[in-house]
């Protein structure tokens, strides 16, 4: 185990004097337009008001403007006129800049900012954005620049009409991800689109949503991608109508957005706005116009905040995690054993050999024994630092390491046998209705699921929620049927051995 007595904040350090004042440092800020010409220079604020510079001053403006791309103090600045030109007034200085703050073109640099870029902070949610068939789609690179900006992880899924209004190339080009055009599109491999988009995103938005596409998905029609990956989302779907008035208010259109509704879809209403059939200079504000980016914004920020803030719990969580593997040796951990526990070793030497998947796998025992006994296996943990160790455990076996967190999987495909020794319990309560659907998802229909978890009373000794047969039961009832449950242990350094519950299930529905 590392010394963990001896951080960088205990070394010794010598005597610390007065410290001297840090000075003040300015920065370009995009509050103001710049517009520079032939005889000067331009600065208008966010207020609209112009402040034009004119010979002299306009060149002293536009040396500045340059020198503030990156942040210097006032006296730098003085220093680097006086290099280019031989002289510099430090009052005029003091002046212009006094004039780029008001007008909003620079900003004061926060001194505890970074010099270098900081690191990637992990997208806050997953977002699909389906733009149909209305003028309101040529926002839609606008929406997707705005949900980027706010860390959200966007897909785009697209029309035939949309593409009248805005180009699958802008969008791909935002996202970096390929824009969901039609249903075939990848290998025969491959979940289909609209499939492993709705089960990829947090969140659907169709924006804009036509009369068109509020028919398909209120009436579960899937004739195209948008409209099938909204009626396979079982998570929120926000629907943005815009139309023409009379189109919004016609029966048909309002039966289909009460269907919505009545569906546990979110619609936002339409506003006010000018209808582009019409003449330019006829238009006259009407309703059903969709609402405007920062409105749908703000809507999918609201509809998401339990899932951001799970979002930043997990990341935490993991962090946690990845300091166990990294601050202790790998056999000074309570639940490492060499040898897996041999209840559940012949519950996996007992069942047909097929794909199986190691729920949070830890220091890899469960899978490397899978895949000696022939399994084709998958091993997961949301610890970066355990797949680590246990690939090095595993010396050369065929098994695919994946950083996967059960209760917001990413997985793709079937298994036939899922197999968890200890993960479930280390989950609060509250995430256990996640695990069991992403537990649905993955396991193939006559498939396998073994868990084993501290058996009611250990908990508190462990920090851990135990869980007894019946409460398995209950949580993994709908999908799945429990074939048998056990008193059992569990192997490790702990003693004596946290005694356990190790449960078989059996996935519903017909076999492959």
């Amino acid at each position: 185990m590392r010394d963990a007595s001896r951080s960088s904040d205990s070394l010794p350090v010598g005597p610390v004097g007065p410290r001297e004042p840090v000075k003040q440092r300015w920065i370009r800020h995009d509050a103001a337009a710049i517009v520079v010409h032939r005889d000067g220079v331009t600065v208008v604020g966010p207020d609209g008001a112009g402040r034009r510079f004119t010979d002299a001053s306009a060149e002293l403006v536009r040396v500045a403007l340059d020198f503030w791309s990156e942040p210097h103090a006032e006296d730098d600045l003085v220093e680097h006129l006086r290099a280019l030109a031989g002289g510099c007034d430090p009052a005029l200085v003091a002046e212009t800049r006094t004039c780029l703050l008001a007008a909003g073109a620079i900003r004061a640099f926060d001194h505890d900012t970074p010099a270098h870029a900081p690191a990637p902070r992990p997208a806050r949610a997953r977002v699909l954005v389906g733009v149909s068939g209305a003028i309101a789609a040529m926002d839609a690179p606008a929406l997707v620049r705005a949900l980027l900006a706010r860390r959200f992880e966007v897909a785009v899924a697209m029309t035939a009409a949309a593409r009248r209004f805005t180009t699958a190339e802008t969008l791909e080009a935002l996202t970096h991800r390929p824009v969901a055009r039609g249903f075939w599109r990848g290998g025969a491999h491959q979940p289909a689109p609209h499939v492993r988009l709705a089960t990829w995103a947090d969140l659907m938005v169709v924006h804009p949503a036509s009369a068109t596409t509020i028919a398909r998905i209120a009436h579960g029609t899937c004739a195209d991608v948008l409209s099938a990956a909204a009626t396979a989302m079982t998570r929120p779907v926000l629907v943005v109508p815009s139309m023409n008035e009379a189109m919004l208010r016609s029966g048909a259109v309002q039966r289909n957005l009460e269907l919505l509704r009545q569906d546990g879809r979110h619609l936002l209403l339409p506003r006010a706005g000018l209808e582009a059939a019409v003449a330019p200079w006829a238009r006259t504000p009407i309703a059903g116009a969709a609402a405007g980016v920062a409105q749908v914004v703000a809507a999918i920020e609201l509809l998401l905040e339990d899932v951001i803030r799970a979002r930043a719990a997990a990341a935490a969580t993991i962090e946690t995690w990845d300091r166990h593997y990294e601050r202790a040796a790998l056999a000074e951990l309570p639940w490492y054993t060499e040898q897996l526990d041999a209840d559940l070793g012949a519950e996996l030497a007992a069942l047909p050999r097929g794909r199986l998947v190691d729920i949070g796998t830890g220091p890899g025992t469960t899978a490397i024994f899978a895949a000696q006994q022939g399994f084709d296996v998958v091993a997961t943990d949301v610890a970066a630092a355990a797949i680590a160790a246990a690939r090095r455990r595993a010396s050369g076996l065929p098994v695919a390491w994946v950083l996967d967190d059960i209760v917001d999987s990413r997985l793709w495909g079937r298994f036939d046998v899922a197999v968890d020794r200890g993960c479930l319990h280390c989950l609060p309560r509250s995430d256990w209705p996640r695990y069991a659907e992403s537990a649905r998802r993955i396991v193939a229909p006559g498939g396998t699921l073994l868990v084993k978890v501290h058996a009611p009373g250990e908990g508190g000794d462990h920090g851990t929620t135990p869980a007894s047969a019946d409460d398995l039961a209950h949580l993994f009832g709908e999908h799945f049927s429990l074939v048998s449950a056990r008193a059992s242990s569990f192997d490790g350094t702990v003693r004596p051995a946290p005694k356990a519950v190790l449960a078989v299930l059996r996935r519903n529905g017909a076999t492959r």
